[in-house]
């Protein structure tokens, strides 16, 4: 972690820098080009075993910790979402908790904690909260496993935004570290 807060604090000094691409992802791309780090779709750490979010400092949108397919008894399990919820048939988002059922595309999600068989389900309900799938479903065994090999080491950097001539910068001005996310506390705060 000492190495990854040295580079830190160098990049902190180069002020503004322009961004990598102008996708929405590009605050995090570009903090990690400048790293030397080639952009992946692993699900490994992004740096000498640490994981690396990157949040606009004042942005409210929620942080993705890592993706993991259900693992129940559907092979296909993550593509019968998508044709059957998915906007166009070609991706399925929504935010999940367990403690409101979130509205997408007509339907509605809601995740349950199932201590009784160690794994999260998605429940998904109509129109009317009638529940007509429980079906999908993540085990604690999947879910501690990801999180114990990409979160292991987790380090936060928050950064400011600017345009200049069309084009977003960044000043990556703070990092928080993170290490051991307990796996009962994860499972408590879903």
């Amino acid at each position: 972690m000492l190495d990854l807060y040295l580079k830190f604090k160098e990049i902190k000094k180069m002020g503004y820098i322009k961004s990598w691409n102008n996708r929405s992802s590009s605050a995090g791309i570009t903090f990690e080009k400048i790293l030397g780090k080639e952009q992946d779709e692993f699900f490994l750490p992004d740096y000498k075993g640490i994981e690396i979010k990157t949040k606009k400092g004042y942005s409210k949108s929620k942080i993705t910790l890592f993706s993991a397919n259900p693992d129940c008894m559907y092979l296909y399990a993550l593509k019968g979402l998508v044709e059957t919820y998915g906007v166009d048939k070609k991706r399925f988002t929504t935010e999940l908790s367990s403690l409101v059922k979130h509205r997408y595309n007509g339907y509605y999600f809601q995740i349950f904690v199932d201590w009784e068989n160690k794994r999260v389900v998605l429940l998904i309900f109509d129109k009317s909260y009638k529940l007509i799938s429980d079906e999908i479903y993540w085990t604690f065994e999947l879910l501690e496993e990801r999180i114990n090999l990409k979160l292991k080491k987790l380090a936060l950097v928050k950064c400011c935004t600017k345009r200049k001539d069309n084009i977003e910068h960044y000043w990556y001005y703070r990092i928080n570290f993170y290490k051991n996310i307990d796996f009962l506390k994860f499972l408590k705060a879903i």
